[in-house]
């Protein structure tokens, strides 16, 4: 039996679980998915001793995971941030889930003028995404400027011909 997980801390509200077990089921698939709290003092020896054939990432360790891993795939590389491990290999599929959805409810992102407001954990992989999907321009609103513009100037590190909207940009950040 192949056995999978995700990790985090919290992780009590995880409905990953559910969902996968499902899946499983419904696949005729030999595997178990459980919820493993992993405690930032044991998160080295979880990822050292872990015999699991794959597992997910959640809050606060998509970053901290990084250094444990033997390879990351280009997005994980790219954003920075890892939520899928399989193998000693790193994975962000976060970008994958935004486009999806944009996909799933019609919503052509190429050539478009984007924002995206707030500069959180999930920034990095919607942009990202958005600079697969062919957008024209990414502007970042967000509370505190400071932020806005790490996020921004790390978009421009990958994203050379984004053009900022600043019209676009009309809420003003916190001092």
């Amino acid at each position: 039996m192949m056995q999978f997980a995700v990790i985090g801390d919290p992780i009590a509200h995880s409905l990953s679980p559910l969902l996968h077990q499902e899946i499983y089921r419904q696949l005729d698939i030999d595997a178990s998915f459980e919820k493993i709290q992993v405690k930032l003092d044991s998160l080295a020896s979880f990822m050292t001793q872990n015999e699991l054939d794959g597992f997910n990432v959640t809050v606060p360790y998509k970053q901290s995971v990084i250094p444990f891993l033997d390879e990351l795939d280009e997005s994980a590389r790219t954003i920075g941030a890892v939520n899928c491990v399989h193998h000693g290999k790193g994975h962000n599929t976060d970008w994958v889930g935004f486009l999806k959805a944009m996909d799933i409810n019609d919503i052509v992102l190429e050539g478009m003028d984007c924002i995206i407001l707030g500069a959180g954990g999930a920034a990095r992989a919607v942009a990202y995404a958005l600079i697969q999907a062919g957008v024209k321009s990414i502007s970042v609103q967000n509370r505190t400027r400071e932020n806005g513009n790490q996020l921004l100037n790390w978009i421009n590190s990958i994203f050379q011909k984004n053009e900022p909207r600043e019209h676009l940009l009309k809420m003003k950040f916190e001092k």
